[in-house]
């Protein structure tokens, strides 16, 4: 889709920087703070892929695309916040389009009205769901029908698993529902990226589960190193007087999915389908026009997350899905990692006092926060 864009030099030296700089693990987020692993040392690199992504769909124009990239750049190094970057590039995104749509003022009624009516239908009415997937299922996917929870699987095993810890812990130890035939969906480029790289959950959820003790440490170091990801599920069988025969059984079903994981592992593979199959209906788009707030505020709102999760058994034919395969650049971060080791990115500020209400005080500051953050992104708009 936007694979023109990623053979650049420009874009590839920055992607480079942001794999390998350390001072953009340092910025703060709230986003995809959940799960037991963690996406801290990718969340730039995904939110430029999301970047790259929206510029195709709204804007698609090369002459452009260096002005779009400058002032990224100039957004990612000067904005400490992760949300506020991306608040940025739908602004930037907003203004370059009214450069694009020859729109002289863009906050005027019929300014605001071309550009958030061109938005929505580009984002929206034509617009995509993403479902993030295993790589190791991209060459299948390729040349078949996306069925979805019927392609190649380990689920019959999983289930044989799961007796097996029953039969110990009198307790079930995967998440999943083998049953259901529905995958999850998302409108978030970033999340789906998220959703590629641990597919699948439940397997990695079942070696964070809590009965092994303490969590897997947050990092992606250990998905790729089998023997630190197994190492509590082991502990856990021995202490616990797992049979040889049972331990035997167990260990070799997860290597299995494991080794399958590792199939072009350091990639990003994502499935594309179109919004209106599988969300009939959406927000209308005179909700948008009918809100007051700025013309840059409403596109921001179109372009944010609204569907984290949205369920799914549709088949699918091409060309009515299109795949995504992209770089994750594990072994540059990899390299990087122990000098991020001991940083915290979710160390986020708690404003509530001891009885829940809100201190005044933070308040004031968190105001006068995002006013400097909304000044520094008109600033770098206006070069």
């Amino acid at each position: 889709m936007f694979y023109k864009l990623l053979e650049r030099e420009d874009v590839l030296d920055f992607i480079h920087e942001i794999c390998t700089n350390k001072r953009y693990y340092l910025k703060k987020s709230q986003h995809l703070d959940m799960f037991c692993f963690s996406i801290s040392n990718k969340l730039a690199l995904f939110i430029f892929y999301d970047a790259l992504y929206k510029y195709q769909i709204l804007i698609d124009d090369i002459y452009l695309f260096e002005e779009y990239l400058s002032q990224l750049k100039k957004i990612y190094r000067k904005i400490d916040n992760f949300e506020d970057i991306r608040i940025g590039i739908h602004q930037l995104i907003c203004k370059l389009l009214s450069t694009n749509l020859s729109i002289d003022d863009i906050n005027n009624i019929e300014g605001k009205k071309k550009i958030v009516s061109y938005v929505y239908n580009k984002y929206i009415v034509e617009g995509y769901f993403i479902h993030g997937f295993a790589p190791g299922y991209y060459n299948y996917l390729e040349s078949n029908p996306f069925i979805p929870e019927k392609y190649q699987n380990y689920y019959e095993s999983f289930s044989k698993l799961d007796s097996i810890f029953k039969k110990y812990s009198g307790k079930s130890v995967i998440s999943k529902d083998f049953s259901s035939d529905k995958v999850f969906f998302t409108d978030d480029f970033v999340m789906g990226c998220y959703h590629s790289i641990y597919a699948p959950m439940f397997f990695y959820e079942f070696l964070s589960n809590e009965l092994f003790g303490g969590k897997i440490r947050n990092d992606l170091s250990y998905i790729y190193d089998y023997d630190k990801l197994v190492g509590p599920l082991k502990k856990y069988m021995s202490n616990n007087l797992f049979t040889e025969a049972d331990r035997k059984i167990v260990l070799n079903i997860v290597k299995r999915q494991w080794i399958f994981l590792q199939q072009n592992g350091d990639k990003i593979t994502l499935l594309l389908a179109p919004r209106n199959k599988i969300l009939a209906k959406e927000i209308l788009l005179d909700e948008y026009l009918k809100d007051n707030h700025t013309t840059y505020e409403v596109v921001d709102r179109i372009l944010s997350t609204k569907y984290s999760s949205i369920s799914s058994n549709l088949t699918l034919q091409y060309p009515d899905f299109q795949l995504i395969s992209l770089d994750s650049y594990c072994e540059r971060i990899l390299e990087k990692e122990e000098d991020t080791e001991e940083v915290d990115i979710h160390d986020n500020v708690d404003i509530l006092d001891k009885h829940g209400n809100v201190s005044i005080l933070l308040l004031v500051g968190s105001l006068f926060v995002s006013l400097g953050v909304i000044i520094t992104i008109i600033s770098i708009l206006r070069g």
